[in-house]
């Protein structure tokens, strides 16, 4: 902390003190004297210059008194309008208070919690403290976290804009403490999640003959999970069943860890359930290890789909008899590690790269080795070898010849569809991309897109669109007919018309005719007729000749 944010606190404390003094007992204002500092000691200063230190005084008294009792292992919140009637304070915003065992993801999780209701965020106070109770709870002290003899609980003082409706209200705070609640399982179950981690391992360890260099890969991934590459948040255990001609995933009864530990009067998997018989049985596949996303968008650390890492159980005959199933997410390492250094994925880069037979150390190889290194990590785990091989080579050529290409993926379960679209840099921007979405999202018949962007030295922008389909059916499609919708966008109206004129006359001829006319039609022409309108026109006015030179 630099000295001029030292002099502000102990200015600002001593303020508070100065309140405390005239407000309280005696006893409580020194109970309280060493509390004050070191609740407001890590908030940025610029926030606390924006609240009088008569309302930082009573919201660290509300918070105070809000935490008096708490037993261990359940957390307090709760999101409230201060009244200075009711509650000794006040404030233009609505209040988040907290008071919970100290566990990670607390903070980025609220934030994403405010985020999805579009909720923006004021002030955070969070200090991690020391605290002493008695076996009912009753706060007997508080202190830095220095004293690591004592428990560590995180107070969180949150100011979000003002809600006035109760039902929202209501409606938060159910979420916030469902959030906290699964942040618990999450920490609490970690050990047993990763002891059955090992269980596994062991259990793939013992396959032989043809199914032994899978095993080891698998086991390998595995492990590589466990190094800190994978956020374990839940785990289940399933039978593979017949129900009602169906093939159904079945909960093995108390198998559930983490997130997925308590799933109510739940029997069967329900994300399996809705899928149609024909997506059912790829259950039945005998590949060791699935890699995939699940429907559902984490509500803890990131706001992701949550990674799905299925592995099947055999039985002696080498038939899948049921699933083990982690959902997680992969952590920043993941995302920063070479592709070759990751079992599984190095597998599918080393097919590609021998697939495509480019002579060592040529351009083209070079020029692959980088697509495969940058290519969109997530896809990377799903997306199987012979589909990746042709779109990296497609890739590959685009580089000696800059243009729009489509690559396209369909999800194994056909809950969405991935598309890779290059676009020549000079001609990316926000409306492109915008553009190119609906062309997406009507080709696919999507419900809803998500898109990441990457734009680096080369020619080409790279946006890759995920487009979530509205059921397992997806529409008939050809990759090359939407390809040409989405080059048409990108050119603009002025290239398009160029296009048409070269098409219908040539390149000689079309080329005059479109320096001639390119700045024949304003804007609000343009806004109002297609490109193929104006090669009509053009085409229709007297001086107009074929033979135009």
């Amino acid at each position: 902390m630099s000295l001029t944010n030292k002099t502000e606190l102990a200015s600002l404390i001593t303020d508070i003190q100065a309140i405390a003094e005239n407000k309280l007992s005696p006893q409580e204002t020194h109970q309280l004297a060493a509390f004050f500092p070191i609740y407001f000691e890590e908030t940025e200063h610029a926030d606390l210059r924006r609240f009088s230190s008569l309302d930082l005084f009573g919201a660290a008294m509300a918070h105070f008194e809000f935490a008096r009792k708490r037993l261990p292992g359940v957390q307090k919140a709760r999101i409230y309008n201060p009244d200075f009637e009711r509650d000794g304070w006040q404030s233009t915003h609505s209040v988040i208070e907290i008071v919970a065992d100290d566990m990670p993801f607390l903070i980025d999780s609220i934030a994403m919690l405010l985020s999805r209701h579009n909720i923006n965020l004021h002030l955070l106070v969070h200090p991690v403290l020391s605290v002493a109770r008695n076996e009912q709870g009753e706060l007997l002290s508080v202190k830095r976290t220095e004293d690591r003899h004592l428990p560590l609980e995180s107070f969180i003082h949150v100011q979000i804009d003002r809600v006035s409706d109760a039902a929202m209200l209501h409606t938060l705070e159910a979420e916030l403490n469902r959030i906290i609640a699964d942040i618990r399982l999450v920490v609490s179950d970690e050990p047993r999640m990763r002891e059955q981690l090992v269980v596994i391992s062991k259990d793939l360890a013992k396959l032989k003959g043809a199914r032994a260099d899978e095993a080891r890969e698998a086991v390998a991934f595995l492990h590589w999970m466990a190094d800190n590459h994978f956020l374990f948040m839940g785990y289940c255990d399933y039978d593979l069943v017949e129900r009602e001609g169906k093939d159904s995933l079945r909960i093995v009864k108390d198998s559930g860890l983490g997130i997925l530990r308590h799933q109510g009067d739940k029997e069967y998997s329900t994300s399996f359930e809705q899928l149609p018989q024909s997506l059912r049985e790829l259950a039945h596949q005998p590949q060791l290890i699935i890699l995939n996303k699940s429907q559902t968008r984490s509500t803890i650390h990131r706001s992701a789909y949550i990674d799905f890492v299925g592995i099947k159980r055999l039985n002696d005959k080498g038939e899948v008899i049921g699933e083990r199933r982690y959902l997680g997410l992969y952590t920043a390492r993941t995302y920063h590690a070479s592709p070759k250094d990751i079992p599984i994925l190095r597998n599918k880069v080393m097919s590609v790269i021998h697939n495509c037979d480019f002579v060592d150390d040529s351009y083209k190889a070079k020029t692959l080795s980088f697509v495969l290194e940058s290519y969109p990590r997530d896809e990377l785990f799903e997306i199987p070898a012979e589909v990746l091989g042709p779109i990296a080579e497609g890739i590959v050529s685009l580089q000696e010849r800059p243009r729009v290409r489509l690559f396209v993926r369909t999800d194994r379960y056909h809950r969405y569809v991935s598309c890779l679209v290059y676009v020549p840099r000079d001609s990316f921007s926000t409306e492109v991309r915008l553009k190119i979405e609906q062309v997406l999202l009507h080709a696919f018949n999507g419900s809803a897109a998500e898109f990441s962007v990457q734009i680096g030295d080369g020619m080409l922008a790279r946006v890759h669109y995920i487009i979530r389909t509205q059921s397992a059916k997806l529409p008939t499609f050809r990759d090359s007919e939407i390809e040409a919708e989405i080059a048409r966008v990108v050119r603009g109206w002025l290239e398009e018309l160029h296009q048409l004129l070269v098409e219908a006359h040539g390149e000689e001829v079309g080329n005059a005719l479109f320096k001639r006319y390119k700045g024949a039609f304003p804007v609000a022409y343009r806004d109002d007729f297609a490109a193929r309108n104006a090669l009509l026109d053009i085409q229709h006015r007297k001086r107009f000749r074929p033979t135009f030179r």
